[in-house]
């Protein structure tokens, strides 16, 4: 599967998108989640024990507004981490 945008990693199955969550810190994921789709969210929070959603939740709350700059290098970051971590 082409990686091209954070979008694309919906369509991986749950245990390539745990790896890829498990190699995040809780920064960037609060970023990322500021500028992603609905889906994207869901499957992120489906994939994260509830514990770890609240958490990710007040973390998101508590970033306020992010620059849409710094959120698209987030973006970039975790594609990099994802195209190594899954197998083409």
């Amino acid at each position: 599967m082409t990686l091209k945008t954070i979008e694309d990693l919906v369509h991986l199955d749950d245990a390539e998108f745990q790896i890829i969550l498990r190699s995040l810190d809780a920064e960037e994921l609060a970023i990322a989640l500021k500028g992603v789709s609905p889906q994207f969210i869901e499957k992120t929070y489906k994939n994260m024990s509830t514990k770890a959603v609240e958490s990710i939740k007040a973390r998101i709350e508590a970033l306020g507004p992010v620059k849409l700059g710094r959120v698209m290098v987030v973006h970039e970051a975790i594609l990099g981490k994802a195209r190594e971590a899954v197998p083409k």
